[in-house]
């Protein structure tokens, strides 16, 4: 399972992000927290979100900074809910620099 959260993070690093038309619609930004869209069906919710990962990325946020994470995706279909520790295990065994405090290196 590893192995495929992998693909798919770095298969989302590679696209282009799909931002359609912009939504007049704010969200509140909590520190620290991740920011999530709930909604009903094709109501544009992954492409609000493509919109708000996109003027993170014109802010200076490198993309690899930017975990997105589409459930609905056949390749997840053995991603059991109460193992979902290892979408952070793939995810930092790819960026792990990224996080790693100097010390840590070796």
């Amino acid at each position: 399972m590893i192995d495929i959260l992998k693909e798919i993070f770095l298969d989302f690093q590679d696209m282009d992000l799909p931002t359609g038309i912009a939504r007049q619609v704010s969200v509140s930004h909590m520190p620290g927290k991740a920011t999530v869209c709930i909604g009903v069906r094709r109501s544009g919710k992954s492409t609000f979100m493509f919109q708000l990962m996109k003027k993170l990325q014109d802010t200076g946020v490198d993309r690899q900074n930017i975990l997105y994470l589409n459930f609905f995706d056949d390749r997840l279909h053995n991603l059991q809910h109460d193992k979902l520790a290892v979408i952070l295990e793939a995810y930092f065994s790819l960026y792990w620099k990224t996080w790693c405090l100097p010390c840590c290196e070796g």
